[in-house]
């Protein structure tokens, strides 16, 4: 029998979410993504699930992934997207960035 589960890639938000041990995501370039993307994406990491439509599943994150969103500034990113992050101009010394992240991940 032919399932739908079975046509349906995994992505990167999902092996995250889904993942036993902590990790690290990168989204690279969200200025080039579709223009609802960074809206979307806000509500998934916000709520740290999403729901697949194609197989009826919710997916939980087993941990909160720490998340890097890079932009080359190519299109303007919403007010909204760029007013929930952290930008940093230019990237901190490799100190500093490990203090940032220790604020939020102490283990």
């Amino acid at each position: 029998m032919h399932e739908i589960r079975n046509y349906i890639m995994r992505g990167m938000l999902w092996q995250a979410f889904t993942s036993e041990t902590p990790v690290v995501l990168l989204i690279d370039e969200i200025d080039k993504a579709d223009i609802e993307f960074p809206n979307d994406l806000l509500r998934e990491l916000d709520r740290m699930e999403f729901y697949v439509y194609e197989t009826k599943e919710l997916v939980k994150a087993q941990q909160r992934p720490i998340v890097f969103i890079t932009s080359n500034n190519e299109r303007s990113c919403r007010r909204l997207l760029a007013a929930m992050f952290l930008s940093l101009h230019p990237l901190p010394d490799k100190e500093t960035m490990e203090k940032i992240v220790e604020v939020h991940f102490r283990d």
